[in-house]
């Protein structure tokens, strides 16, 4: 809730199943996101956000299929296992592809 350039927490916070229930009968919670086009230009006076998730431990077969952007955001499952060798691929894996965005 929004009122006045201050930001109010919903009476229903702490119990987030009924809050849930109240928007879900408000309609549409979420506007979809308008996507572009891969090969979309990237404009200067824009920022560009690349969002993925869910490599488990295959980023490395994906890398040629992300976009190029601004800020890269992986959401998530990015291990199978959470072991420290998952962890440190991931982060060499994404280096290479930083250097690109």
């Amino acid at each position: 809730m929004f009122e006045n350039g201050i930001i109010r927490a919903d009476p229903l916070s702490h119990k987030p199943i009924d809050l849930w229930k109240k928007y879900l009968k408000q309609g549409r919670v979420v506007e979809p996101a308008k996507t572009l086009r891969l090969n979309t230009p990237i404009h200067e006076n824009k920022v560009r956000f690349v969002c993925i998730s869910d490599t488990h431990e295959k980023l490395g077969e994906m890398l040629h299929m992300i976009p190029d952007g601004d800020v890269l955001i992986h959401a998530g499952d990015f291990t199978n296992y959470g072991d420290l060798a998952e962890v440190i691929k991931f982060n060499q894996e994404i280096a290479t592809k930083t250097k690109h965005l």
